[in-house]
């Protein structure tokens, strides 16, 4: 999928956002370039906003493979970062792997959902 004009626009309007932060438009479009990119900002800023766009680019939204896998330090931030891919409504599929469940249950829902996009906790 390519990060579109249209499809920022889009994307965000589903948000009720009117325009990307500058730390957001700059770290989109550093990730852009490809290598290694370290976001450091403070709680609150849009860092998890800024992440998935990017890694839009990255997502073949027609196809059933999990491109991206996000580590998270918490529970609730994967199930944040979930829900924020979902309310995008951009046809990207993701999916929370926090534990808490059976490994056959997170499985079969795995399995279901087919992610385009892992959310999980260590």
């Amino acid at each position: 999928m390519q990060l579109t004009d249209q499809l920022l626009t889009q994307s965000l309007n589903n948000l009720g956002i009117a325009s990307l932060s500058e730390m957001q438009r700059d770290f989109v479009a550093t990730a852009g370039r490809g290598g290694d990119v370290l976001l450091l900002s403070p709680t609150g800023t849009g860092k998890t906003l800024a992440f998935v766009l990017a890694a839009l680019n990255h997502i073949d939204p027609d196809g059933n493979q999990t491109t991206v896998v996000v580590v998270q330090p918490s529970r609730e931030l994967a199930q944040q970062s979930d829900d924020l891919v979902r309310r995008l409504k951009c046809g990207v599929r993701s999916m929370a792997v926090t534990g808490g469940k059976a490994a056959a249950t997170e499985r079969k829902t795995l399995e279901g959902i087919k992610p385009h996009i892992i959310f999980g906790t260590p």
